[in-house]
């Protein structure tokens, strides 16, 4: 009895290559892949067609199981992963992460839509979800080329990201005005005092800090000093935030399946270090804007991903 061959192919599409070049290796043209995801959203949607692209610029079909995790159903969903044997898992956001990988080590993981992405096993790697400083600091730049003076209210949670974005700010003729604070209690008067000197604010991702209440305090806040508000998603622009700067999701998944596509062709995902957003998405609020008297130029709104007026 002959042993059965799985088709490889071989040839390598520019556009991988270029952002890829380890991919010189050959792949099979069919496989199964998991991706784990917390809720159906519509970034979640982005990314898995980001993914698809990915495997099909490859020439590589692959067989795509989504699973959702909700509480309860964690048993079930890892119970269904080992009956399906996929290739790879696509684990997107922190709480499908920390599902697959407190129980899944003979199974490459490749994670993402997380901010920070601690390479703490073998079988793990992925791309990172925020934005990177400089990529952050040119769009605001762009948006709101008044801002001199960019405010932060930041704890241990967040001062890495703090960090990254502090030391780009003189690249582009900014300045950093900052608190960093120890409990939520202490959110408030940090606020007044940063809001008092800066003429912007930027939102780090720090859920100890900023959550629900604090955000709608700290939108009221921006309104009532005329600095206009950072967010992180549209999400955030919807809320009131005057500006926000998100990756492009889609691009995202397009980099994840990319890692994908190294691992299951022979390297080692401990070996391939996370990866950081290439593209941005931004939106705007026109509404807050005209609040604190702030114009958006033309340009600007026309390459917004959404204009909320």
């Amino acid at each position: 009895m002959k042993k059965a061959t799985i088709p490889m192919k071989c040839a390598l599409p520019l556009s991988l290559l270029f952002f890829f070049p380890a991919l010189s290796f050959c792949l099979p043209q069919n496989l199964s892949v998991s991706v784990v995801v917390t809720a159906n959203m519509d970034f979640a949607k982005q990314a898995i067609v980001g993914i698809e692209r990915a495997f099909i610029e490859q020439g590589v079909k692959a067989d795509i199981e989504e699973y959702y995790v909700a509480s309860g159903k964690e048993v079930e969903v890892l119970a269904q992963i080992a009956e399906q044997k996929p290739a790879v898992i696509f684990a997107m956001g922190e709480q499908s992460l920390n599902v697959v990988k407190a129980e899944i080590d003979n199974i490459p993981i490749v994670a993402f839509m997380i901010f920070g992405l601690e390479q703490n096993k073998p079988n793990l790697t992925g791309v990172t979800l925020g934005v990177p400083a400089e990529m952050k600091l040119r769009m605001i730049k762009k948006a709101m080329p008044g801002v001199k003076k960019i405010g932060f209210v930041y704890s241990e949670k967040s001062e890495r990201s703090y960090r990254d974005l502090s030391e780009n700010i003189p690249k582009f003729g900014l300045k950093a005005i900052s608190k960093r604070i120890e409990s939520e209690a202490e959110f408030p008067s940090a606020l007044a005092s940063v809001l008092s000197e800066a003429d912007c604010f930027l939102i780090v991702f720090d859920a100890k800090i900023y959550f629900l209440q604090s955000l709608k305090y700290l939108l009221l806040e921006g309104l009532k000093n005329k600095v206009p508000i950072v967010g992180l998603s549209n999400n955030y622009t919807r809320a009131g935030a005057v500006l926000s700067v998100e990756c492009d999701y889609v691009d995202l998944g397009w980099q994840a399946g990319g890692v994908a596509l190294r691992v299951i062709g022979g390297e080692q995902p401990s070996s391939i270090m996370p990866l950081k957003p290439r593209k941005i998405n931004y939106s705007v609020n026109k509404i807050s804007a005209s609040r604190i008297g702030l114009l958006f130029s033309p340009e600007v709104l026309k390459g917004a991903g959404e204009v909320f007026e």
